[in-house]
């Protein structure tokens, strides 16, 4: 039961750091502007592979490609522009053009166009009719307008909005995808950086009734915040065409830290986990840090209790996987913990229903006690407010013959 109900703890544990780790994949997805800087990329393959754009720029180009299959000069330059034209979002360039006074805001801008790199001043998503109406006002786009075949134009113009909405789902799934990646890739970098080792904590779940009840207590608050990360995850993830991502400001990023701060303190504080480097087998008690010392490297005497940072290669390898492990755990996300935190909290309703049993040192409620008639006493004279029976039985417990005579096994 103790090995179920650490499970059931680490499940919680799992949930939490899955909440954490959702609440940093969104933050980086919109401050790195991927949903944009996916657009961009699918925007230029399906101009290259769509056969009227691909004509068009061939045309505007002399050539489209060399010899060795890549693009000419003159066609990148060609294809960037159109690219351009396509996925801009003039708000935020008018935006930008208004902020360039001063050192500090032309340093802010700087580290955001560093930062969103070609995300930059684009659009996070773009409807069929944007996208047709964006390609209106360009010169390929002016050609279709100029067609005198209302037919034929239809036809052309019904042919690139289903070849784009193709792109469209395509590029959702790159985007999902790599947000899947970074989601397991700060997993991995947050299990280290807490020092999450599964073993020492799944080990002390199991030895610490108190750390289980704490988690299970706090068991509906940690799923609700689960949720609440998710489905701002899932908001961007599952974005329609035509909506925009909401914007990070510096409130926004405020709160994320503060959130972020607060789990951690409630696991290290509140919870008494063996989280953090100094559980680690690397902390030096005498100086308070970190120190690695490999036998083959450094004198140490391995059976000396206080050389934790004496370790062999060995150790260092199964430490490392033991995060390594962690990493991968809360990489599975929310989802799958709350799956298996309600599978395993149904079951182990069932085993405590069905095959629990009273502890021996708990008094039964009968006069006899069952198996244990000194119980039997006390528990009648608790419930009579007998006072001498009490202190009598009290006086059977604590000798060893009064037992057995009660017994009546003799002395």
């Amino acid at each position: 039961m103790e090995l179920l109900e650490a499970a059931l703890s680490f499940a919680l544990l799992m949930i939490i750091f899955s909440t954490l780790v959702a609440t940093i994949t969104e933050t980086w997805l919109r401050v790195r502007a991927q949903r944009a800087r996916v657009l961009v990329h699918m925007m230029r393959a399906f101009l290259q592979n769509d056969p009227y754009f691909s004509k068009w720029l061939e045309q505007a180009a002399g050539a489209l490609k060399e010899a060795d299959g890549r693009l000419t000069a003159k066609a990148r330059d060609e294809l960037e522009k159109l690219v351009n034209r396509l996925t801009e979002n003039p708000a935020l360039g008018a935006l930008d053009d208004g902020i360039t006074r001063g050192w500090l805001a032309q340093g802010l801008r700087a580290v955001g166009r560093f930062l969103r790199g070609q995300g930059g001043n684009r659009v996070d998503e773009l409807s069929t009719f944007a996208f047709l109406q964006r390609v209106a006002k360009t010169e390929a786009g002016q050609k279709i307008a100029a067609m005198t075949d209302t037919g034929q134009m239809a036809d052309l113009l019904k042919a690139l909005s289903a070849s784009y909405e193709r792109y469209v789902a395509a590029s959702n799934e790159v985007f999902r995808k790599r947000a899947q990646a970074v989601s397991m890739v700060i997993s991995i970098l947050v299990a280290f950086a807490v020092n999450f080792d599964t073993g020492q904590v799944f080990r002390h779940l199991a030895d610490n009734p108190d750390t289980r009840r704490a988690l299970i207590a706090e068991a509906e608050a940690v799923t609700e915040e689960n949720r609440e990360a998710l489905k701002d995850l899932q908001h961007l993830l599952d974005m329609t065409p035509g909506t925009r991502v909401q914007e990070i400001d510096d409130e926004d990023l405020a709160e994320e830290v503060s959130a972020i701060r607060a789990t951690l303190d409630k696991l290290n504080d509140g919870l008494s986990l063996p989280l953090g480097y100094e559980h680690s087998p690397f902390w030096d008690d005498t100086a308070q840090e970190v120190v690695l010392r490999l036998p083959e490297n450094a004198v140490c005497d391995k059976a000396d209790p206080d050389a934790r940072a004496c370790l062999a290669a060995g150790d260092v390898a199964l430490w490392a996987i033991q995060v390594l492990v962690a990493g991968f755990l809360i990489g599975l996300g929310g989802p799958f913990w709350y799956k298996f935190y309600t599978s395993l909290s149904s079951v182990l309703q069932v085993l405590r229903s069905f095959g629990g049993k009273v502890p021996r040192e708990t008094i039964e409620p009968d006069d006899t006690g069952g198996q244990q008639p000194v119980a039997g006493l006390m528990a009648k004279a608790v419930r009579e407010g007998d006072r001498d029976m009490l202190t009598e039985s009290f006086r059977i417990a604590a000798d060893r013959d009064a037992v057995n005579a009660a017994l009546g096994k003799g002395a």
